[in-house]
């Protein structure tokens, strides 16, 4: 009974959605009427239309077939008037076919004559387009062969750029070199002042030993001074004290000496390290020039052979050709040969400023050779360190 209420409304809402759908239906089947209506009048108009059109095809059909009877009557009228001019044309052709043939016959035998003479032409003009092309393979050979020669000439001012570095680097070895012996005179100064400097450790050490056994002397005989002359023995005691005062200013002096050579030392080492290194790189370029210079010559060579063959080359085809004149082409390989003999002479002349440079590179190398080996005694009689020893007070 409770859910009695529930269902009702539950069916009146349904009732009601049932209701709209109902109206809409209906109202969707008026709108369906009316374009049915509307679909009936187009159609009924386009059929009156249709039959309009078919009206107008029909009489436009009528009209092109009797205006074609007419065109077709008039045509076999023309066609009758050409017949007739063409039997008068075919009877005049008849009478001057007999002179068209005798010409034609002429011209026949003028045409093979010229033929003949065409063909001979084309053999001549094929043999010359076959000298043509050999003499354009020859021109392309020597432009390449130019070209190689300018290539190689290119590097060979690289390698003047190089000899020249190069000589920049045997200038600044000279200076290494210079600088090398003076370290060498330092060097021996600082072995002299060590010798000078163990000398005065050896006097102090006597020194000191002089003075402990006084020490001990004066505590034996503090007591009794009567035997001795205390004058004497106190001046002793003083030129002790200023012979040891002198000994530890000169050994305060040869230490300050010995850690600024020291110092020295250490910056020559760096020094050497760096030389090493620029001798090295001094070496990498002498080799590349020389192998650089090697190639050049190879060059120079192949260059040469190549040219005396042009030049035969050259002088067999004037002599095929006789007295008559030369072409244009011939006498453009000419230049070209001419550029290609300046570009070999300008070859032979970088080869042998190569070649002049070739002894300042081993005297580079020799050079290079010296100073590792200089180097080498430094590093081997350079002092390891500092030798200063502090003397006992008194």
């Amino acid at each position: 009974m409770a859910d009695a209420p529930s269902r009702v409304s539950t069916l009146r809402v349904q009732l009601r959605f049932l209701l709209d759908s109902l109206a809409a239906s209906e109202k969707r089947a008026v709108e369906a009427d009316a374009r049915r209506e509307q679909a009936l009048h187009a159609v009924e108009e386009a059929q009156r239309q249709l039959k309009r059109t078919q009206a107008a095809c029909e009489t436009s059909a009528v009209t092109q077939q009797s205006q074609a009877q007419i065109d077709l009557e008039r045509a076999k009228v023309r066609i009758a008037e050409l017949e007739m001019q063409l039997g008068k044309e075919n009877l005049g052709r008849d009478q001057s076919s007999t002179a068209a043939r005798q010409q034609v016959l002429d011209l026949q035998a003028q045409l093979n004559a010229q033929s003949i003479e065409i063909t001979e032409l084309r053999l001549e003009l094929e043999r010359r387009n076959n000298a043509l092309r050999h003499i354009e393979e020859t021109h392309r050979a020597q432009q390449n062969e130019v070209l190689a020669a300018c290539r190689e000439q290119r590097r060979c001012r690289d390698l003047e750029r190089q000899v020249q570095s190069l000589a920049a680097v045997a200038s600044q070895s000279t200076l290494l070199e210079e600088e090398l012996r003076g370290a060498n005179a330092k060097i021996e100064r600082l072995e002299s002042v060590q010798a000078s400097a163990i000398a005065g450790e050896q006097r102090l050490r006597q020194a000191e030993l002089a003075v402990g056994q006084w020490r001990s002397a004066l505590q034996q005989t503090s007591g009794d001074f009567g035997h001795d002359d205390p004058e004497a023995l106190a001046h002793f005691v003083r030129s002790l004290k200023a012979e040891d005062e002198e000994l530890r200013k000169e050994l305060s002096r040869l230490a300050i000496i010995i850690q600024t050579l020291t110092d020295e030392n250490a910056m020559l080492e760096a020094s050497a390290s760096r030389n090493r290194i620029a001798i090295t790189e001094a070496k990498t370029h002498a080799t590349a020039l020389q192998r650089q210079l090697d190639m050049a010559s190879a060059n120079e060579a192949r260059l040469t052979l190549e040219v005396n063959g042009l030049r035969e080359i050259l002088s067999a085809y004037e002599s095929e050709r006789g007295q008559s004149e030369p072409d244009a082409a011939m006498q453009q390989l000419k230049k070209r040969c001419e550029v290609a003999e300046g570009a070999l002479e300008a070859l032979k002349a970088d080869a042998a400023s190569l070649r002049a440079t070739a002894n300042d590179v081993v005297g580079l190398r020799e050079l290079c050779a010296n100073l590792s080996r200089q180097n080498a005694e430094l590093r081997s009689s350079a002092p390891k360190g500092n030798h200063s020893t502090n003397a006992a007070p008194l």
